[in-house]
């Protein structure tokens, strides 16, 4: 069995952005014990280049419809280019952290992106409708991610 390290993006504070805070600190103990779990806040290229792989990026989204789950490989995320759309609630668009950290590192890290898309990041602690709604969606998803992984 492998480690996998999940990098759980977002700001408690700040309505839909906490979702993936709270998803990892809602993960089943048993499934929690195969990962090294890591708050960073917003991404940057560093965690990416300093976390052990497989790497599961855990985040809130913006762009599609509120509660709508997002699974991508990280490869398909860096593919996404330097200059691509914005799919974090975060001033540095996820595609430009994970392009940067595989030009920095001369490949792309093995591991997922999985996010839940948000509705409203203002200054509060209380999740949308639509996210509460697709909160244990969420939580699967992020446990299957860590199963599978860590079995490679």
């Amino acid at each position: 069995m492998r480690r996998v390290t999940v990098l759980a993006c977002g700001e408690a504070m700040r309505g839909d952005d906490a979702v993936g805070l709270m998803a990892v600190a809602a993960l089943a103990p048993e499934v929690a014990a195969l990962a090294e779990i890591r708050e960073v806040g917003q991404l940057s290229p560093d965690e990416l280049l300093d976390a052990p792989e497989p790497v599961i990026v855990v985040d809130a989204v913006s762009g599609p419809p509120a509660g709508e789950l997002i699974e991508l490989p990280l490869a398909e995320l860096a593919e996404r280019g330097l200059g691509g759309t914005s799919m974090s609630s975060h001033a540095l668009p996820l595609a430009t952290a994970v392009a940067l950290s595989v030009r920095l590192r001369g490949r792309a890290p093995e591991g997922r992106f999985i996010g839940l898309a948000g509705a409203h990041y203002g200054l509060d602690n209380h999740l949308s409708e639509p996210v509460r709604g697709g909160l244990s969606a969420f939580i699967a998803a992020i446990e299957s991610a860590i199963r599978e992984l860590a079995q490679d």
